[in-house]
């Protein structure tokens, strides 16, 4: 049964996609890519400190929920403080493609155990997300697009807030976790090969493969038929989505410290490009019967997700 429904949700989100972020009018042609796989730098993630650092402000609080920014950028995130804990560890919450409510509500369920038992969360906003969103567009809709030069970029973004965030955090002296959702797994995946001194990583159906994924998926149908109207070559967007897969990177944080958790029924990451990632990193994955949408919500993820998360806290393992 939750095999099935996992599919249906699926195939539902696969539609909701098409209508929310299928309206693909800024393409990339293919010299517009070969200039961007160029123009990268050999080191992809490699930080300029003056650029990229994340400052966090406090711009707004209301109880134990606070809304910080970041006054040189667009950054934003939410904090939910630890309940009297100085110096609380510290995991960092990464949502997925095209997040709304529903899908928040969920990391919130997810996380608020460990919330209670005096971890401090932060649901920070990935680039073109939430309030981050430019005006005319929908939540996520310019971050994964046809106009593959801007996606990557969205994603290097990503990465290097990421790793500032957390830098900033340990000096603060608190030990970090990191968790994210497909997009947000994604990323959270290439920041553990950057760095590695993650306490503890958790991984939802993190998008590993994205060549793979954007030639396959349905959830991305309207992305392939923009790169065919663009007449963009299929070797040209594997070259440049692999600058940004975590497949093949070489894992930094300890390999006892990463759990990949899979969906068998998902239609968006390969249960094989899982497999590889899992063999080649050494790590801990454990599949779920679930679609990719309802792997957040399995309550045997969710259980093992915490369980795992926990042990950076000390506290004992919420269920």
């Amino acid at each position: 049964m939750a095999a099935l429904f996992g599919r249906l949700v699926d195939r539902a989100n696969v539609e909701l996609v098409r209508l929310r972020a299928g309206r693909d009018p800024l393409l990339a042609d293919s010299a517009a890519v070969s200039s961007t796989l160029h123009s990268l730098p050999a080191d992809l993630f490699v930080r300029n400190h003056d650029r990229d650092a994340v400052a966090p402000i406090r711009a707004a609080t209301a109880a134990r929920v606070e809304r910080w920014t970041d006054r040189r950028s667009d950054w934003a995130s939410t904090r939910v403080r630890a309940a009297s804990r100085r110096r609380a560890p510290a995991v960092v919450v990464l949502h997925g493609w095209l997040a709304v409510g529903l899908q928040m509500t969920a990391l919130r369920s997810l996380m608020g155990p460990l919330g209670r038992e005096g971890v401090e969360l932060w649901y920070p906003w990935l680039p073109f997300h939430g309030p981050r969103t430019p005006p005319g567009s929908v939540s996520g809709a310019d971050c994964l697009s046809a106009d593959l030069p801007r996606t990557a970029q969205a994603i290097r973004r990503g990465v290097l807030e990421t790793l500032e965030l957390t830098r900033w955090l340990r000096a603060r002296g608190q030990p970090v976790a990191i968790v994210g959702v497909s997009l947000g797994g994604w990323i959270a995946a290439l920041a553990a090969t950057e760095v590695a001194d993650f306490e503890r990583v958790v991984l939802f159906t993190p998008v590993v493969d994205p060549a793979r994924s954007f030639a396959e998926s349905p959830l991305v149908g309207h992305i392939r038929a923009g790169l065919d109207a663009a007449s963009l070559r299929p070797e040209a967007t594997a070259a440049l989505l692999a600058r940004v897969a975590p497949m093949g990177r070489a894992l930094q944080v300890p390999r006892s410290h990463v759990l990949l958790l899979g969906a068998r029924h998902d239609n968006v990451v390969a249960p094989e490009s899982l497999r590889r990632t899992a063999e080649a990193w050494g790590c801990k994955l454990e599949w779920l019967e679930a679609g990719h949408i309802t792997a957040q919500w399995s309550p045997t993820g969710r259980r093992r997700a915490r369980q795992w998360l926990a042990e950076v806290s000390g506290a004992s393992s919420p269920s």
